[in-house]
């Protein structure tokens, strides 16, 4: 319970850290798009903004960003695809007040022979948590292949990371979040608004999509039905098999395949983890690729083990029934905690309503489950008391006295299959409500 508290609180704490923008610290630069380039994220006030300007053979950069911390750096990267690794970066050293070239190879960042290659007019403030970082770079030098050539186009990237200090010179650590990366390639000699790449793309929104009707559809289904149809249902058969098992396992086997098809894109669409980005703490760091990974593997854990379950009267089946339910519940938790933190991730730009409605799809379904529970304690209650009236032995003792037999109802109740209804038409619709938001983002 405490390991399950600390995780809805790191949850609130990493939402309500996103969600809040300060003031607007960084003013909008008339220029942008006339007589300067422009890279920024403005949506209440802007939480970073690049400005450039060419002129002959040269480009002066601006860069802002809004940052606390103190021991950090600011570093503008030139990139030919989307990931980190192979770039030309300009590193600005906050407690340092340096601005050099680096080369961003892999996970490693190193100067360059020679780090003030092509620099100057540099200049590094940090004031009311903006960092203010301003240089003025020649496009080309041709005496080192890892400066590049700003007459080609490339990714802009802006990133803030830790700046170690280490034998009286400071070095660019792995940052601890996501790279503002341009929407396209930028062309230097042009002054124009670029775009924030945002995760958004088809393959995004699939990922987003699969999960949502994997874990709050289909296996909330399976697990339902599993609970109290069993019950309300023991009989009836179809195909030869208990209708109940055909639903339930129908449903888990149709999520297993929405996994799949969720998680193969995602991993393409960004060659490798992502990460979720949190100011105050980064044990968050990696949260959502990694606990998406454990909950894919219980996903296929449960039914790897459903291959091997002992019979119905076997002596270890308990034991069985056990494990299926604890994968199940611990999978289903972890899903729906990985969705929450999907949908915060920085870069999503999902809508808070998606949010909103899954909290209510989610009360709405504790609700109704709460009330099915209720009446199933109820009918095995009355169903004991029928029986015992009625002389059935338990537990091979012999009743000494024997009472006329009591008929036990035979007309089943109508409220669970009205709640049953009434939760299957609200997980449809609430699901579909929250599939078009994703799709809207």
């Amino acid at each position: 319970m405490a390991l399950f508290k600390g995780i809805i609180l790191k949850l609130v704490v990493t939402y309500v850290t996103i969600q809040t923008v300060s003031a607007e610290l960084i003013s909008w630069d008339s220029g942008c798009g006339s007589t300067k380039g422009c890279f920024p994220y403005c949506p209440k006030g802007c939480e970073y903004l690049v400005t450039w300007q060419t002129a002959g053979t040269s480009t002066t950069f601006t860069l802002q960003a809004e940052e606390t911390d103190t021991n950090v750096y600011l570093a503008v990267g030139f990139s030919k695809d989307y990931r980190m690794g192979e770039d030309s970066v300009v590193g600005c050293i906050v407690p340092g007040t340096t601005v050099k070239n680096y080369y961003n190879e892999g996970t490693d960042t190193d100067e360059l022979a020679t780090p003030l290659l092509g620099l100057s007019g540099t200049s590094v403030t940090q004031t009311n948590g903006v960092i203010t970082c301003t240089f003025t770079r020649t496009l080309n030098e041709a005496s080192d292949d890892k400066y590049f050539d700003l007459n080609n186009d490339y990714i802009l990237m802006l990133v803030v990371g830790e700046a170690e200090e280490e034998d009286g010179a400071y070095k660019l650590e792995e940052h601890h979040k996501i790279p503002w990366n341009s929407d396209g390639k930028v062309d230097f000699n042009s002054h124009y608004v670029v775009d924030l790449y945002k995760l958004n793309s088809p393959a995004v929104k699939l990922h987003g999509i699969m999960m949502v009707l994997a874990w709050l559809l289909l296996v909330i289904v399976g697990m339902v039905t599993a609970r109290y149809n069993k019950d309300m249902l023991p009989e009836e058969k179809l195909f030869g098999t208990k209708v109940w098992f055909q639903v339930h396992r129908t449903a888990m086997v149709v999520a297993c395949v929405f996994v799949v098809i969720g998680f193969i894109p995602i991993f393409v669409e960004i060659r490798g983890y992502s990460q979720i980005v949190s100011e105050e703490s980064k044990e968050s760091v990696k949260a959502h690729p990694v606990l998406g990974i454990v909950v894919t593997v219980l996903c296929f854990l449960n039914p790897i083990m459903a291959l091997f379950r002992p019979g119905g009267d076997h002596k270890f089946r308990w034991i069985f029934n056990w494990a299926h339910l604890g994968v199940g519940a611990a999978a289903q938790i972890l899903a729906i905690v990985t969705i929450f933190l999907g949908y915060v991730l920085e870069r999503s730009m999902l809508s808070n309503k998606a949010i909103w409605m899954t909290i209510t799809h989610l009360i709405v379904l504790a609700i109704i489950c709460a009330a099915l529970e209720i009446n199933k304690w109820m009918t095995t209650r009355k169903k004991n008391q029928v029986e015992n009236r009625n002389g059935v032995i338990t537990d091979d003792i012999e009743m000494k006295e024997e009472k006329e037999p009591i008929q036990e109802p035979t007309k089943p109740s109508v409220l669970p299959f009205a709640l049953l209804l009434l939760l299957g038409g609200f997980l449809i619709g609430s699901t579909l409500a929250i599939l078009v938001i994703i799709a809207d983002s």
